[in-house]
């Protein structure tokens, strides 16, 4: 009964901290974003990533790492002025003839020294660039899944344009929206700019184009599907 309870408490408390985490998402998103009504899910996983960070695996076995190359640091330099004291205070010879043996033990806390100055400076560059590298990935991924699906956007426009019993193939969504009058020449190099991403990633992957040019093929037809949306609407 007591194990029952303490889950009950538990899924209670998670529903709540959920509702308050969605809550906390969003207002960091409307603070991000330019306009309330220019919010991105892109810029939302973003935020996301940046929270759930350091609860992922990659970033607790790296971190991990880093805090135990760091208390091996200090394990060689207390160990190497230990030696240095054990030295001096045991062996009455003169300096000279327990040089290598006084050697040893700076060699040893000059080198625990080092691996700790360097885990200090290092962890943060060290796990800050593999969190950006999977941020980047993760952003990567996003940008093919948005161009996908404005190509697929447009198509259904065209179909919707379409007269009845006719197939529409993708090469004719421009001339379509060219003969009615829907798109401009701009709009058109927009529309073929985005039928050429969208056929890359589609068979190549997606190599040919950066990750900030593939956004910028979706933030122009992010602009273009609304003002299509308004006319196909009205």
């Amino acid at each position: 009964m007591k194990f029952s309870n303490n889950n009950d408490r538990i899924d209670k408390y998670l529903d709540e901290l959920a509702d308050e985490y969605k809550e906390c998402l969003l207002k960091a998103l409307l603070y991000v974003s330019p306009t309330p009504d220019d919010l991105r899910v892109s810029e939302l996983l973003r935020l996301d990533y940046e929270v759930k960070k350091r609860l992922l695996p990659g970033y607790m076995r790296q971190r991990q790492r880093m805090n135990m190359f760091f208390l091996t640091g200090i394990a060689y330099t207390v160990l190497g002025l230990s030696m240095l004291a054990f030295f001096q205070a045991a062996i009455n010879d003169s300096f000279f003839d327990i040089f290598p043996t006084v050697l040893v033990a700076v060699v040893v806390g000059i080198t625990g020294l080092v691996m700790s100055f360097y885990t200090i400076l290092m962890t943060p560059l060290l796990i800050g660039r593999r969190v950006e590298e999977s941020i980047e990935l993760s952003e990567r991924e996003l940008a093919k899944y948005e161009i996908i699906k404005k190509w697929q956007e447009i198509e259904r426009i065209g179909e919707s344009l379409m007269p009845d019993g006719k197939n529409m193939f993708s090469r004719s969504v421009t001339q379509l929206l060219l003969d009615s009058k829907y798109i401009s020449g701009d709009e058109e190099e927009t529309i073929r700019e985005c039928r050429k991403a969208r056929n890359d990633i589609i068979h190549y992957s997606g190599d040919k184009y950066t990750t900030e040019e593939m956004r910028n093929i979706f933030r122009k037809m992010d602009v273009l599907l609304k003002k299509l949306h308004n006319i196909v609407d009205s």
